[in-house]
C-alpha cells in the first residue's frame, strides 16, 4: 500500500477530534476563548444536552471583520508569537485551532462588533467552509451560535452519550470555569431553565454557596500562603463535609482548572489524620505560579501541567493545608455568621460531672415482689419510755426502686464525687423521715439510722436492672 498525503478536509476533522469531543469541550474552548477576550459577562445556553445547539454570548473586546476568516484556519491565534512565548503563557488558549477544529464537525454562526466598530459583522460556517459573510448591528462582544454537532461524521456522534449526560458535563464545566474566575459573571441556560447564576464580584465564597449550597459554604476554612514562586490562596473544608469521590477537589493553577497529581497527594496527605480512609475533603485552591516553572503544553485538553520542582510545590502545599486544618475550629456550624472559637473544641471534650438532679430514668426494674414496706419495720423496733405516744404511724422513707438517671450518669464521675453525690442522696432521705416526726428521742433516731444504714447496702438488686438506653 503507498503511502498518500492526506487532504487538508480530512485533515481538519482529524484534528478537530482532538479538540472536539463532545459538547462540553465545545463549550470549554468557546469560553476561554471569551475569558481571553476580556470579558465580564458570559452566558452558555445549550438544547438537547448541547449536540443540537450550543449559545455562547459574552462582551468581551469582540474580532474585527479582517480577522475573522484567519479565526478559523487552523494554528491561527494572537495569544503567542513565537515558540519563547511558550514558557511565558497566562492566557486559556495558545494553538489556534478551537475555532477551525469546532467549525469543521458542525454547523457555526458567529456574530461579532469591537468597541470601536460601526456595525457588527455575520459569518456562517458548514463543515469547516465559508457559507456567508455580512455585516449587522449588533452589541460589543461576539456571539457563536455551534448547531448540530458531527453531522458530517456520524461515526463519531453515535459515541455521544444521552442527552442529559451530555448536559450534565457541559454543567460541570460551566462550574468550573466559573470557579476559575469569580470575578466574571457566568450564566448557565439548559433547555430554557436557568441552571447557574454568578455575580462576577470576586467572592468565592458566594459562588460555592450557589453551586454547593449552604452546608459547604458555612464549613469552610480560608487559607493563605506561599513564597517567591507560588502563591496560594483560597478555602478548604473542615472534614466533617467529606465526601467518598475526589469531585469535590477542585484546584486552579494561574486561574486554569486542572487535574495535578502532585496538588491531589498534597492535599490528601494533610487531611489523612482527619478524615477517614477513602473518604475526601472540599478543596476550592488557587495557585498562582510563574509561568516559567510550569509546563501547560503537555496535554491536549490542557487538563495537566508539569511543575519545575513538584517536591518543593507538594511541601508548600501540605504545610499549608495542614497548618491551616490545626489552627481552625472544626466544629460543625450552620450558621456562617457565627465566629469561630478554636478554644472551644477543646471546653467540648472536658467531661464535666453532672449534679444530681431529677430526671426521667435510663434504666427500669422489675418490681419487688416479696420485699416488705419500711412500715412493717417499725412496728418490730423496741419503743422508749420517754418517747410519747404517736396516733400515728411514722411516714416511711420512699424506697428508691429505680435509681435516678443522675446516678446512673454519676458513674462515669470520679469516685470522691460518687461518694459525696450517694452520701447527699442517702442525706435527703434521713431528712425527710425525721422531718414527719413532731417528738422523738435520741435513741430512737439512732435506730432509724442504724435500720436506714442496713437497707442502703441493698437498696439496689443488681439482679433486678434491665438496661434500656445508653448512657454517654
Amino acid at each position: 500500500m503507498h503511502i498518500k498525503l492526506l487532504d487538508v478536509e480530512t485533515i481538519n476533522k482529524i484534528a478537530a477530534g482532538e479538540v472536539v469531543e463532545g459538547p462540553a469541550s465545545i463549550v470549554k474552548e468557546l469560553v476561554e476563548n471569551s475569558i481571553d477576550a476580556k470579558s465580564g459577562m458570559i452566558t452558555v445556553e445549550i438544547k438537547e444536552g448541547g449536540t443540537e445547539f450550543i449559545r455562547i454570548t459574552d462582551n468581551g473586546c469582540g474580532i474585527e471583520r479582517e480577522d475573522i476568516e484567519l479565526a478559523f484556519t487552523s494554528h491561527a491565534t494572537s495569544k503567542i508569537e513565537d515558540v519563547l512565548d511558550l514558557f511565558s503563557i497566562m492566557s486559556l488558549g495558545f494553538r489556534g485551532e478551537a475555532l477551525a477544529s469546532i467549525a469543521a464537525v458542525s454547523r457555526v454562526e458567529l456574530i461579532t462588533k469591537t468597541a470601536s466598530g460601526i456595525v457588527g459583522t455575520r459569518a456562517v460556517y458548514e463543515g469547516g467552509r465559508m457559507i456567508s459573510i455580512e455585516d449587522i448591528g449588533a452589541p460589543s462582544g461576539t456571539t457563536i451560535i455551534v448547531r448540530d454537532l458531527f453531522f458530517n461524521t456520524p461515526a463519531r456522534r453515535k459515541f455521544l452519550k444521552s442527552k442529559a449526560s451530555e448536559g450534565g458535563k457541559v454543567g460541570s464545566i460551566v462550574e468550573e470555569l466559573s470557579f476559575s474566575h469569580p470575578e466574571i459573571a457566568f450564566r448557565f441556560i439548559s433547555d430554557g431553565q436557568n441552571k447557574l447564576t454568578t455575580y462576577g464580584n470576586d467572592n468565592v465564597r458566594e459562588n460555592i454557596y450557589a453551586v454547593y449550597g449552604k452546608e459547604y459554604a458555612s464549613n469552610l476554612i480560608e487559607v493563605c500562603g506561599g513564597n517567591e514562586y507560588v502563591k496560594i490562596s483560597g478555602f478548604i473544608g473542615k472534614p466533617i463535609i467529606n465526601r467518598g469521590s475526589r469531585a469535590c477537589m477542585n484546584y486552579f493553577v494561574n486561574h486554569r482548572y486542572i487535574k495535578a497529581e502532585v496538588i491531589r497527594t498534597a492535599i490528601e496527605a494533610a487531611y489523612s489524620g482527619f478524615v477517614m480512609q477513602h473518604r475526601y475533603p472540599f478543596t476550592m485552591l488557587y495557585l498562582d505560579v510563574d509561568p516559567r516553572i510550569i509546563d501547560i503544553n503537555i496535554h491536549p485538553r490542557k487538563m495537566e501541567l508539569k511543575f519545575q520542582t513538584d517536591i518543593d510545590v507538594w511541601q508548600l502545599i501540605y504545610d499549608i493545608c495542614l497548618q491551616a486544618l490545626s489552627n481552625s475550629n472544626l466544629i460543625w456550624r450552620e450558621n456562617t455568621s457565627r465566629d469561630e472559637n478554636p478554644k472551644a473544641v477543646v471546653e467540648q471534650k472536658q467531661v464535666v460531672p453532672q449534679p444530681v438532679v431529677e430526671s426521667k430514668p435510663v434504666v427500669e426494674s422489675k418490681p419487688v415482689v416479696e420485699s416488705k414496706p419500711v412500715a412493717s419495720i417499725q412496728t418490730e423496733v423496741p419503743k422508749v419510755s420517754e418517747a410519747p405516744e404517736v396516733s400515728e404511724a411514722p411516714e416511711a422513707p420512699e424506697a428508691p426502686v429505680v435509681p435516678e438517671a443522675s446516678y446512673v450518669q454519676s458513674l462515669s464521675a470520679p469516685l470522691d464525687v460518687r461518694i459525696e453525690s450517694f452520701e447527699t442522696k442517702r442525706s435527703s432521705q434521713y431528712t425527710r423521715y425525721v422531718a414527719t416526726k413532731e417528738d422523738i428521742s435520741d435513741d430512737e433516731i439512732k435506730e432509724q439510722l442504724s435500720l436506714f444504714e442496713k437497707k442502703d447496702k441493698n437498696e439496689i438488686n443488681p439482679d433486678d436492672i434491665h438496661i434500656v438506653g445508653q448512657v454517654f
